[in-house]
């Protein structure tokens, strides 16, 4: 379930206002570096780099921070649901 948040999450976010379903790779591979990221900076590098990568164009860090911040709450809140 909380995977599927985060996929859903990213695709809403559309950096790039192409549309959700434009998003493939992008959504599964933040989550991946959601799963190991130690904190939010970090974590919004690493989208910063997953989106430039597949589009040749930068997203502002502040704008990854604000969905980095939100994918951490979503993380933090999944892990206090298993306790």
């Amino acid at each position: 379930m909380f995977q599927e948040l985060v996929i859903e999450k990213l695709k809403q976010w559309d950096p790039f206002l192409l549309g959700e379903d434009f998003y493939e790779t992008e959504p599964v591979d933040v989550l991946q570096e959601l799963m190991s990221s130690a904190n939010e900076k970090m974590l919004a590098n690493k989208i910063q780099f997953i989106y430039a990568q597949s589009f040749d164009e930068d997203i502002p860090l502040e704008k990854c921070q604000m969905i980095a911040s939100e994918l951490i709450v979503l993380k933090e809140a999944s892990s206090c649901e298993r306790m």
